[in-house]
């Protein structure tokens, strides 16, 4: 009677160690496949929201354009938008060599957003349509509400669709400005002697925790 007592317990305890192997490696799974999603990679990233598709008139009033260097409108010929029912139309023109600057504002009273706090900023996303015939340089920064700008990032925007990634070094940027004062997304686009257009859409923010 004694033996099998003895038999049962190492039965279960077999039963056991099993089960608690396969709950960690099933958790281990989910979380390797919610890293790969972005949606736990350490910084913990809890969503990735659009700040603004370009779908109306009113969403246009949310960008400052330098004035003098073209112009923009609001795209509706879904050719080239990637979401929402429009994108904003850039017509870049050449003024002395001077490029165009695109700023997107990171708060609105109107929309109800406020995301100047860059601390839970991880990354930035712009999906931008050329229809130079040529290769076209863009270069992104973060304006500060003292004035001040981040490192810029030089892009190459290539005949048809892009997309302009942009890693949110807050450490960094922590060290030499008020990230919790971030006002504008800053896009300068290079002018050439013949003018150009440019669709930008789905300006996308991925948003952490901490």
């Amino acid at each position: 009677m004694g033996k099998r007592r003895i038999i049962k317990a190492i039965a279960l305890t077999v039963t056991a160690a099993l089960f608690s192997t396969l709950l960690c490696t099933c958790k281990k799974k989910s979380d390797d496949s919610q890293a790969a999603n972005g949606v736990n990679d350490g910084a913990k990233v809890i969503t990735t929201g659009i700040l603004n598709s370009f779908s109306s008139e009113m969403d246009l009033y949310q960008v400052l354009l330098s004035e003098g260097y073209g112009k923009m409108t609001l795209n509706k010929d879904g050719e080239y938008y990637k979401s929402g029912s429009g994108s904003a139309k850039l017509w870049v023109a050449d003024n002395n060599g001077t490029s165009m600057i695109f700023r997107h504002r990171l708060e609105s009273d109107v929309y109800g957003y406020d995301y100047t706090n860059f601390k839970k900023v991880k990354s930035i996303k712009t999906s931008v349509y050329s229809e130079a015939e040529e290769d076209v340089e863009v270069i992104f920064a973060l304006e500060f509400a003292d004035g001040g700008k981040s490192p810029i990032k030089k892009y190459t925007l290539k005949s048809g669709w892009n997309s302009l990634e942009y890693a949110v070094d807050r450490e960094m940027l922590s060290m030499q400005f008020d990230i919790e004062k971030t006002m504008y997304l800053s896009y300068t686009f290079q002018t050439n002697e013949t003018p150009y257009t440019v669709y930008v859409d789905e300006i996308q923010l991925g948003l952490t925790t901490s």
